[in-house]
């Protein structure tokens, strides 16, 4: 079965949300889950961020920026110190 970002999303924005538990006893634990591109879960932004080498304010703007999710989270990031270096004189 090929996971679905669309079906997963359901017109949320962010592939991020609150997820409810019913256990058996009836109540409900609600705990904060975001998703990446494949489908796995992960705890919080920050752990998901860590799994891709990024900075989660980076994957947020890259997000609102209009970039799909799988693109936020592969592309690497630019790190531009190392660009300029050498450049000053």
């Amino acid at each position: 079965m090929e996971f679905k970002l669309e079906k997963l999303l359901q017109g949320r924005k962010s592939p991020c949300c609150w997820k409810s538990k019913a256990p058996r006893g009836g109540w409900r634990r609600h705990s904060f889950v975001c998703h990446d591109h494949l489908g796995r879960e992960f705890e919080s932004k920050h752990k998901r961020a860590d799994a891709y080498g990024l900075n989660p304010t980076t994957i947020d703007f890259r997000l609102k920026s209009g970039w799909t999710l799988e693109e936020a989270l592969t592309i690497p990031r630019i790190d531009h110190h190392e660009c300029y270096k050498g450049h000053r004189k």
